[in-house]
């Protein structure tokens, strides 16, 4: 019963965060009317709508990923297995792709709770610091929304694997993968561990490395820095060692085999060449991670010059995190962004030690602190919220489809062949592949071939220049005249086609002649 009463607060806590990243996509759906239908995404639809497409991949039955947003896919390789695996368990459950994927994020954000209630209980044996860093975790982020008025759109707005409450509410991946990442890191009792404990770490680690890739990177990255800290400070090396040799041993193959299908296969290739995820400006990532940061920083080396830290394994877990990260944002390499992965966890984790540094004994002084810290942190995750509600009420069309669009797409996935190719405009061709599984010339700017060009081709169709080379060099089957095209289009016409469908204001015709 004590123990109950001590985490009643961090359970309240975990409640409010998942209703907050819930309740708007239910809303969303649930305020449609009769004209919209909900897409699915609040956050990134760019990205939600390429899941989609992959999990609608495993639904038809396949476990190799072909590019969806591109007219040829490619010889297909074996990477998305997690939205693989969901759209085969949508169908063997007969549950909409929409709705397995929401029901999996909240799942996989539950997993994620759990797991940082676990490490901190482990870094901070102490309640009070405990559950102020799993708190601030779940429910912090960064100054971005001071920001706001010079239009200025920082790092916490918008890279989401970075925090904990955006991972939750992006999507199921960033979650679970970050709950795995730190399975792996919590710090266990002993120098050696046995051979299940062994196996069951490299199980996690290939887990890890199929649903989140770059996790095992990070994984490896700390354990390593922490295993160097160890050797010279204490020279020893623990069982650190075995989670580190497991991670690598049963994690790396699959970062190897994604590395060479990458650089090997021409349509990835591409892809990968268009893949490039830079960190933000220096300035941007300090604004986007204080206040935690700033706390950390400033009492974390006061707490360090007195050996409190030094001298406490777990906690020098997560300085060695905080440092490591930073500093390999900025290597030359293209995918630095991903780095910030989980970042804002050991630097929650150091504003606890912080805020216990500066109160001291004081509980008054303790809560100024915290509800301080609370005040600056929580804003841009609010902000967040409210701009969905804000896209909700104007129907923004990145986020709704027309009732007549979302019919129409319907027809494209019961009549038309599943190799089919449609030549729609960009906003379309993003929804295309996630809602039929047909493909589209363009649709992402990843994950369409040459997508600059394939954009600028598309957009060319549609402002009336000769038309027979783009559909016969790109095999296109049927083409979209629906209200987004029609503001891109020119008045033409279409020789070489049957309309095949026409109702509430979207036409699809059907390609005869090339």
């Amino acid at each position: 019963m004590v123990q109950f009463k001590e985490n009643i607060g961090p359970i309240l806590v975990s409640i409010v965060v998942l209703v907050l990243i819930s309740v708007p996509y239910i809303l969303a759906d649930l305020s449609v009317g009769t004209d919209f239908v909900f897409s699915g995404f609040l956050f990134n639809p760019l990205d939600g709508n390429s899941y989609l497409a992959k999990m609608h991949q495993g639904w038809s039955g396949g476990w190799q990923f072909y590019l969806p947003f591109t007219s040829d896919p490619g010889e297909g390789a074996y990477l998305f297995l997690f939205y693989l695996s969901l759209g085969h368990l949508a169908r063997g459950v007969q549950l909409p792709l929409i709705t397995v994927f929401h029901i999996t994020r909240v799942l996989c954000s539950l997993i994620l709770l759990l797991s940082l209630w676990r490490f901190f209980a482990v870094i901070f044996p102490v309640p009070r610091p405990r559950k102020l860093a799993y708190s601030l975790s779940i429910m912090g982020s960064g100054l971005g929304w001071l920001l706001i008025p010079s239009g200025a759109f920082t790092a916490d707005f918008w890279v989401a694997e970075a925090y904990p409450f955006l991972s939750m509410y992006a999507n199921p991946h960033f979650p679970l993968g970050l709950a795995l990442v730190l399975y792996l890191l919590t710090p266990k009792p002993g120098n050696k561990i046995s051979k299940i404990n062994f196996i069951q770490t490299g199980f996690i680690a290939l887990l890890l490395s199929v649903i989140n890739p770059f996790g095992v990177v990070i994984v490896l990255m700390v354990i390593g820095g922490n295993l160097i800290w160890l050797w010279i400070s204490k020279h020893e090396l623990g069982s650190m060692i075995y989670r580190f040799m497991a991670s690598a041993i049963f994690g790396l193959p699959v970062l190897i085999y994604d590395y060479w299908i990458a650089n090997v296969d021409p349509a990835f290739r591409s892809w990968n060449a268009q893949n490039l995820t830079a960190s933000p400006p220096i300035w941007d990532v300090v604004v986007a991670l204080s206040p935690a940061l700033i706390l950390a920083l400033l009492s974390g080396i006061r707490r360090w010059r007195q050996h409190e830290i030094a001298n406490n394994q777990p906690v020098t877990l997560l300085v060695v995190w905080t440092v490591f990260g930073l500093i390999m944002l900025y290597l030359p390499f293209s995918l630095q962004r991903r780095f910030m992965m989980g970042l804002y966890v050991p630097l929650a984790g150091l504003a606890a030690v912080g805020v216990e540094a500066l109160a001291g004994p004081r509980s008054n002084r303790f809560k100024t602190l915290t509800g301080s810290l609370f005040l600056l942190a929580v804003p841009t995750n609010l902000i967040i919220l409210l701009a969905a509600f804000s896209g909700i009420q104007s129907r923004d069309h990145n986020i709704y489809l027309t009732r007549a669009e979302y019919t129409a797409l319907t027809w494209i996935g019961d009549n038309t062949e599943a190799e089919s190719v449609i030549m729609a405009s960009p906003e379309m061709g993003l929804f295309i592949p996630a809602h039929t599984g047909r493909r589209v010339i363009y649709g992402h700017p990843f994950e369409t071939v040459a997508a600059e060009e394939s954009e600028k081709l598309v957009l060319a169709f549609y402002a009336g220049e000769d038309i027979d080379p783009m559909l016969a060099a790109h095999n296109v089957n049927y083409i979209l005249l629906g209200p987004r095209e029609h503001q891109l289009a020119q008045e033409q016409s279409l020789p070489g086609v049957e309309a095949v469908y026409s109702q509430d204001g979207v036409e699809i015709f059907k390609v005869t002649s090339p």
